[in-house]
């Protein structure tokens, strides 16, 4: 997905293209769907206190 600059759910209806399915499910599939969005959510920082 970051190679190709595409979102998790536009990676989602690729690889579902791809395979030529209308979907797919699994705990594999979920936990996968579940980092990518993690990982391409905006991350907030907080200013450090000291």
């Amino acid at each position: 997905m970051k190679y190709r600059w595409l979102t998790t759910d536009a990676a989602a209806e690729q690889i579902r293209r791809a395979l030529g399915v209308t979907s797919i499910d699994g705990l594999l599939w979920r936990t996968a769907q579940e980092v990518a969005r993690a990982i391409e959510a905006p991350r907030v920082t907080t200013p450090a206190t000291a």
